[in-house]
């Protein structure tokens, strides 16, 4: 019989536990007081791993990419300057020819400590893999490559300390001759049957290759659809699924003849009139925009945009055009790149129940996903109805799983069943889910649970989509507390689980190498959220419960000694400045001052005195991040 939430999480032999010997209980406790004495030893060094490049997100409209996103394309000899962006995963392609040796220099024009890492060469799907060399430094930082087989190349830069400073990168290859495909756009599609080869097959096109088998139409690539198994055009196989044989021909309004009116809206046709399109004798038997010339109807000379490239754009009449300049000279107004839709909506109102209104891909319509990115709701964004995979079970407190599912929380008030899976290519879980690993036992055994994938997450408001720790996006939630306890670490600072770091924006996340039992509730982050409790200084509420106190909290400048102006108010960091013997942060010195906790302290030796949202208090460093395996012995201790 299935367990509810609150059982099925506790007992199930799924997630296990760990036993941690005494003496290395011993130990832990005392490298975690220690760790807080950083004015007694040097900093010690910063190892960073750079981030996995196989993994891959979900774009609403259900299109696979990269995690790495380029930003532009690098040539020999070339440098580009840009601005440090915490937080993302942006960088630069540059293509290499066998046997190159490239070299890559990148300058700081401000503060900050930064990640240079390169990957490569790219695989037929899409992904970076794992980075072949990296480096990290606060001024001028350079990456020097061994030969390496030709191909692209992905150079990150990342922020390590969140600052944003502007930079210089520099890409260099001495007695190189430029490398083939030097002018390829960088591709993030993820494909898992491969990007299509160019015609020479020494490059790849950013689209996914046609795959020999389909089962509908979302796994065919661009304009065609699934039949039989088999991606054809689009056109043909609505004329086999929608039309019979039936002759009864229509004129279409892009002039040419139709069999019957079904095949003319298989083509995009809406307007028809019964019978063949025939000759013109004027220009008023003509579409609107067209003149009849040598007794057909077509656009008033319009051979001139022949010349034009070829880029294909559907107009205001749902007509399609050479390119733009075929429109403009026809006096049609432009809509969207690409064919001409059959279907369009505007809101889910507009759809059935079990569908939503959602763009359409770019291999349909051409960048699409940039327009409905800027305005969702705009009449650039070109969006269908279509199906929606059903949502999980509900499940909670008095609501089981059936087995052999189990209840993972999305914080209303319970959560969705989702059954365990093999983290495997052939992986089996149910439509709209992927198998995830959550813990690193997952990774390990190979066992994993069916997580909704990312195009599911707006129909939770409670999950994000984010990497799991195998590198694949899915649907994860914060509710971190209901989830079983699995100690992680990142560098020295501990985190409940991988759920707890992950949703704390940590991302270089490892098992710890010594597990340390956390004191139930007594392992806080080192957020500076001060409060006061007997004229004594908490970093935040955390540490306030971990002491066991009763007495009233107030916010900190309460608890500060009265001055004219608030001590706390600030516009920039300037009007910071430490007091209290270098404890506190103000915008005036203090003459009476409180006592701080532990944790609080940690925070204060290690922060840096700033304005942050408006008050003076710490911003937190590399070091700060050390204050949050403090662990506050369990004795009760009363207020002062």
């Amino acid at each position: 019989m299935a367990r509810p939430l609150h059982l099925s999480w506790a007992e199930d032999a799924f997630f296990g536990e760990r036993s941690v010997h005494p003496r290395w209980l011993i130990l832990a406790l005392t490298l975690a007081f220690v760790g807080c004495e950083f004015e007694a030893r040097p900093d010690p060094p910063l190892r960073v791993t750079p981030p996995d490049g196989n993994g891959t997100t979900v774009d609403d409209d259900g299109t696979q990419r990269t995690r790495l996103r380029g930003l532009g394309t690098l040539s020999y000899g070339q440098t580009v300057e840009g601005v440090v962006r915490p937080a993302v995963l942006f960088g630069y392609v540059f293509h290499a020819g066998d046997d190159d040796a490239p070299a890559l220099a990148l300058e700081l024009e401000g503060p900050g400590v930064v990640l240079l890492a390169v990957y490569g060469p790219q695989a037929s799907t899409g992904t970076w893999g794992k980075a072949i060399a990296s480096a990290h430094g606060a001024n001028t930082v350079s990456v020097a490559l061994d030969p390496v087989a030709q191909g692209a190349y992905f150079v990150l830069v990342k922020s390590l300390d969140g600052g944003g400073p502007d930079y210089a990168l520099s890409l260099s290859c001495d007695g190189c001759a430029e490398p083939a495909c030097a002018d390829s756009a960088p591709c993030d599609l993820f494909c898992p049957d491969g990007l299509e080869e160019a015609n020479d097959e020494t490059c790849y096109q950013c689209r996914c290759a046609e795959t020999a088998g389909c089962a509908d139409d979302e796994e065919c690539p661009g304009d065609r659809a699934c039949l039989d198994a088999r991606c054809v055009a689009a056109d043909e196989a609505c004329r086999q699924r929608e039309c019979e044989n039936t002759v009864a021909p229509v004129c279409g309004s892009d002039r040419l003849t139709y069999p019957n009116a079904c095949w003319a809206r298989c083509h995009g046709v809406e307007r028809f009139t019964a019978g063949e399109c025939g000759g013109c004798d004027g220009d008023g038997q003509c579409p609107q925009g067209q003149r009849c010339l040598d007794g057909q109807c077509r656009p008033p000379n319009c051979d001139h945009c022949n010349a034009e490239p070829e880029e294909p754009v559907c107009g205001a009449r749902d007509l399609r055009y050479r390119n733009r300049c075929a429109l403009g000279c026809a006096g049609d107004t432009f809509v969207h790149f690409g064919r001409c839709v059959r279907s369009r909506c505007q809101s889910d109102e507009e759809c059935d129940e079990t569908q939503r209104c959602r763009p359409y891909r770019d291999g349909r319509v051409p960048n699409n996903t940039r327009f409905c990115l800027q305005d969702p709701n705009g009449p650039s964004c070109i969006r269908r109805c279509v199906a929606v995979p059903p949502a999980p079970p509900r499940c909670g407190p008095d609501l089981a799983c059936p087995e052999p599912s189990l209840c993972y929380p999305d914080g209303r008030d319970g959560g969705v069943c989702v059954p365990a899976c093999r983290l495997a290519a052939n992986a089996v879980c149910p439509v709209g889910f992927e198998c995830a690993a959550t813990r690193f036992d997952d990774v390990a055994s190979g066992r994993g649970i069916c997580l909704p994938n990312c195009r599911l997450c707006q129909e939770h408001p409670a999950l994000q989509c984010r990497p799991d720790l195998a590198g694949n996006a899915v649907c994860q939630t914060c509710q971190c507390e209901a989830l079983p306890a699995d100690p992680v670490c990142v560098g020295r600072a501990q985190y409940r689980n991988a759920c707890a770091a992950q949703c704390d924006g940590q991302e270089r996340i490892s098992r710890c190498s010594v597990v340390m039992p956390p004191i139930e509730g007594c392992t806080c982050a080192p957020d500076w959220a001060p409060i006061c409790i007997d004229e004594r200084v908490y970093a935040n509420p955390c540490e306030a419960r971990c002491r066991q106190l009763e007495g009233p909290a107030t916010p900190l400048a309460q608890c500060l000694p009265p001055t004219p102006a608030d001590p706390l108010r600030c516009e920039t960091d300037e009007n910071c400045e430490r007091t209290c013997g270098g404890v506190l942060c103000a915008n005036l010195e203090l003459n009476a001052c409180p006592a701080l906790a532990p944790l609080a302290q940690c925070i204060s030796a290690a922060g840096v005195c700033a304005c942050v949202e408006g008050h003076c208090g710490f911003r937190p460093t590399e070091r700060t991040r050390q204050c949050s395996v403090l662990q506050i012995d369990s004795s009760p201790r009363a207020p002062r």
